[in-house]
């Protein structure tokens, strides 16, 4: 793959799910990117996969502890592109989501069910 996207699930204290063995495995010139948690990748051996050119770049929305250093290896380094936990916080996801809770509002103070209700009720 020329991308490998980690949004898998992570346990504390468990190894990365994207260990050393399968960063190196990955294909040379890939981009990885951390979109789960920040124990689920490797990241030492992502940065080694950084500087040895086997990858082409990672790109982290989450981080091995938190808040991250702003002077860490993963903040610092050339080829990684970090968030800090907010890669989606953008205008649009607040305008969407604005829009959405005023519905859902609108629809609880009418006495219907909100759109997108979590125990499965519909309006």
């Amino acid at each position: 793959a020329d991308a490998v996207i980690m949004a898998a699930t992570h346990t504390t204290g468990q190894p990365a799910v994207l260990s050393a063995e399968l960063v190196r495995a990955i294909k040379p010139g890939a981009f990885v990117v951390n979109v789960a948690r920040g124990a689920a990748v490797d990241n030492e051996a992502c940065l080694a996969a950084l500087d040895r050119g086997n990858l082409s770049g990672l790109g982290l929305d989450v981080f091995p502890t938190e808040p991250y250093p702003a002077d860490g290896p993963l903040a610092t380094h050339p080829r990684v592109m970090a968030t800090a936990h907010t890669g989606a916080l953008t205008t649009s996801y607040f305008a969407a989501g604005a829009t959405r809770l005023g519905a859902a509002i609108t629809n609880v103070l009418a006495g219907r069910a909100p759109a997108h209700s979590l125990d499965g009720r519909r309006s």
